[in-house]
């Protein structure tokens, strides 16, 4: 039997409905959390960002898809099943030696933390780091913040690269420390605070010329490093 157009209008919209006289499909619930896009998908599904704002994430390192997120600059990172991320080769050419940042360039003001699950077996000095505000990476001259930590010494710095050049913003010594080890560091336009084991060593240092907004990461100076629970919220 023929139909008129706007028969079949009718039709199709009583079928995404529902049956006539029966009950509406059920809704769909929105997802928990924030998914970035498909070509930035998390390695892990993030969580809900507490403010949320666009890109902020968490990565427990579960999964093993650390290229859709994480542009691996320096290294030779490999993300565990297990729930880790490790390396195996640094490079002796660029320091920090093994970087891992974001193939996103737009954070500005953040608050970063990472785990240290295992330190490095071998190095006269065994640096761990979370890098923030890198606009440039190997094999361009670096510009970022460095909040770095020496595990082997006990030696803490951070630091303010420009095209290169390094200044020390702050510095210190708590002797040497051990895995499992948890660092953070706040850039809050411009209002510097670095943390290890959740004690805040550099109070706020105020950078009167803040970075622009960049990629955030983390890096290391020694392969046998493993990494967890990374976590980055826009401010």
């Amino acid at each position: 039997m023929a139909r008129t157009p706007a028969e079949y209008y009718s039709l199709a919209r009583q079928f995404l409905r529902g049956s006539p006289g029966g009950a509406a499909p059920p809704a769909v619930p929105a997802p928990d959390y924030w998914l970035p896009p498909a070509t930035n998908r998390a390695a892990t599904a993030p969580t809900k960002p507490p403010n949320g704002k666009r890109g902020s994430f968490r990565d427990q390192f579960r999964n093993a898809l650390i290229e859709v997120l994480w542009k691996k600059h320096v290294g030779t990172w490999v993300e565990n099943t297990a729930g880790y991320m490790g390396l195996t080769i640094v490079s002796s050419s660029v320091v920090p030696k093994a970087q891992l940042l974001t193939w996103n360039t737009d954070y500005g003001s953040v608050d970063c933390s990472l785990n240290v699950l295992q330190k490095a077996t071998s190095g006269a000095n065994r640096l761990v780091y979370i890098m923030a505000n890198a606009s440039a990476i190997d094999p361009d001259p670096l510009t970022c913040y460095l909040w770095l930590h020496d595990m082997q010494t006990g030696s803490w710095e951070l630091d303010r690269f420009d095209t290169g050049s390094g200044t020390a913003l702050a510095f210190g010594n708590i002797g040497a420390t051990t895995a499992p080890l948890s660092m953070r560091f706040v850039n809050n336009a411009g209002t510097l605070t670095g943390y290890i084991n959740g004690v805040d060593l550099t109070g706020p240092v105020v950078d009167g010329t803040p970075l622009p907004a960049g990629r955030v990461g983390l890096a290391c100076s020694v392969a046998s490093f493993r990494f967890d629970d990374w976590q980055c919220t826009k401010l």
